[in-house]
């Protein structure tokens, strides 16, 4: 009943006030359960209803949820795995559900399928309930991001690209661990990512340790090698065995996204496959090099200000001396690119 009344309020000082300000009463439900990298490909999405009204909640998985809050995207948000949203896909809604979501003025959901039992069910209890579909439909060649900015706002300029704004605790707390590992801002930062969440999305592991060793003896960096918990032991223990009795190199395990995020923010380049990590260098404003295979990555390639995605039938075909060229490239524009904007596929 709590949250009935506070909605009443909320719709009587919108009608009654003529300040366009009173938006800011608004609150918006935000259902979106993908993974990383499909979360940031609704970032301009989101960052585009945050400016349209006042309070966002985002229910998606709960680390994704943390780093959007952290990074000011979302006021507010909540796992969607989580016991209270259980009506939301069984076609029922119990009490506290439903008093839950008469809370929002408005409902967005990211899905594949528009009639599904999330859209029907946000449809029957929010006046203002709009789906968007996360997939183009087949044969159009169009960026992901693009095609749900469309359904939103289809009158929508392109502008910037979207870019997280890591909070400056988290950037202090990287350049903190960076100096611990040695790296002293005098030099190059690479980070390469070589894993992904499926085997016939990553580049092979020999050919990340070659590019690796060519950037630690022919440009100076000093090279993180980031692993995440889609890697299996073996992996592991060949990156663990590549980084032992190397200089300016570091082996980082799985850690939290913000951190992750800061990190990224403080690269030179970034180097990875089709996957979140990419996505995520990209968002943050790193210059980020990313590769390509079975996937078509003016569909699903990452967004940002710098983004050279290198493609191929099968990533085998991808030789180490073009990945190189590229990063050196990087380098070249890393002190400039920040003013515009720079993306291509090879």
């Amino acid at each position: 009943m709590q949250h009935f009344e506070a909605w009443i309020l909320r719709s009587v000082q919108y009608v009654l006030s003529p300040d366009p300000s009173v938006n800011q009463l608004m609150r918006t439900f935000v259902h979106h359960d993908g993974a990383l990298g499909d979360v940031l490909l609704s970032l301009d999405c989101l960052r585009r209803l945050r400016e349209s009204a006042g309070t966002l909640h985002f229910a998606g998985r709960p680390d994704l949820g943390g780093m959007l809050r952290a990074c000011g995207i979302v006021e507010e948000s909540s796992d969607s795995g989580a016991q209270r949203y259980a009506g939301l896909y069984c076609g029922g809604q119990e009490g506290y559900l439903k008093g839950f979501l008469w809370q929002f003025d408005r409902s967005v959901v990211f899905t594949v399928d528009a009639g599904g039992p999330v859209s029907r069910a946000l449809a029957g209890t929010i006046a203002d309930a709009k789906v968007v579909l996360t997939v183009p439909p087949s044969g159009v060649r169009v960026s992901a991001s693009r095609y749900r900015i469309g359904q939103l706002f289809p009158e929508a300029v392109p502008g910037r690209e979207p870019e997280l704004t890591v909070p400056s605790p988290h950037r202090d707390l990287a350049l903190a661990m960076l100096a611990r590992w040695g790296w002293k801002g005098d030099r190059p930062l690479v980070m390469v990512h070589p894993g992904s969440g499926g085997r016939s999305k990553c580049w092979p592991l020999e050919r990340y340790f070659s590019l690796v060793g060519t950037l630690l003896a022919e440009e100076g960096a000093f090279v993180v090698i980031a692993t995440g918990p889609a890697e299996d032991n073996r992996f592991l223990d060949r990156v663990e065995a590549f980084c032992k009795g190397r200089e300016r190199i570091m082996h980082l395990g799985d850690t939290d996204l913000p951190s992750l995020a800061a990190l990224l923010g403080r690269c030179s380049v970034y180097v990875g496959n089709d996957s979140g990590v990419s996505h995520l260098a990209a968002a943050v404003g790193s210059p980020t090099v990313a590769l390509f295979g079975p996937t078509d990555p003016l569909v699903w390639g990452p967004v940002g200000r710098w983004v050279q995605v290198i493609s191929a039938e099968t990533l085998e075909d991808i030789p180490v001396e073009q990945v190189a060229k590229v990063v050196r490239t990087a380098f070249a524009d890393a002190a400039t690119y920040r003013g515009g904007t720079k993306r291509s596929y090879a």
